[in-house]
């Protein structure tokens, strides 16, 4: 599989083709997109935000991460 990443040189436009063919293009490229275009699985959840801001930055083990609450 070859990933390739097509910008312009104002940095607003940008394009992802894997193997030759586009799979999607915007004014950036996110994370998700670009794991989707790769067929790779993911889950997210949101920390809470309040536990987040007091610790300055997330553990080391996702064990640990307190998860927003509904």
């Amino acid at each position: 599989m070859t990933i390739t990443v097509v910008g312009n040189p104002s940095g607003d436009w940008e394009g992802v083709y894997v193997d030759g063919i586009l799979k999607f293009e915007g004014h950036s490229i996110q994370w998700w997109q670009m794991l989707k275009a790769l067929g790779i699985e993911y889950t997210t959840f949101d920390a809470d935000d309040e536990w987040l801001l007091d610790r300055g930055r997330l553990p080391e083990k996702l064990t640990e991460v307190k998860k927003e609450t509904e």
